[in-house]
């Protein structure tokens, strides 16, 4: 077995190993990749930039969203995305 390959098959056992002891619980897929649902009532502001270089220029965006719980389970999210420039 070449030293790659072995690398690879003790890392693939090791996150199998980690995989059942960090159980997943809660909103979203295993280790919580997603963001949960707000409670009700609350709220949050998240903002990413953004930016994109090509052939025809280069151009940069931010998006805010703002996001409000109407439920444990149910929640309203709003993007506009902002250009910044070409």
């Amino acid at each position: 077995m070449s030293p790659g390959a072995r690398a690879a098959l003790i890392a693939a056992l090791g996150l199998a190993l980690a995989a059942s002891r960090l159980g997943a619980t809660g909103h979203g897929p295993v280790y919580g990749l997603a963001t949960p649902t707000l409670g009700q009532g609350l709220w949050s502001l998240d903002v990413a930039a953004m930016g994109r270089s090509s052939g025809r220029g280069e151009m940069a965006m931010a998006r805010p969203m703002l996001a409000c719980g109407l439920t444990e389970d149910l929640q309203v999210s709003f993007s506009l995305p902002v250009p910044h420039g070409r």
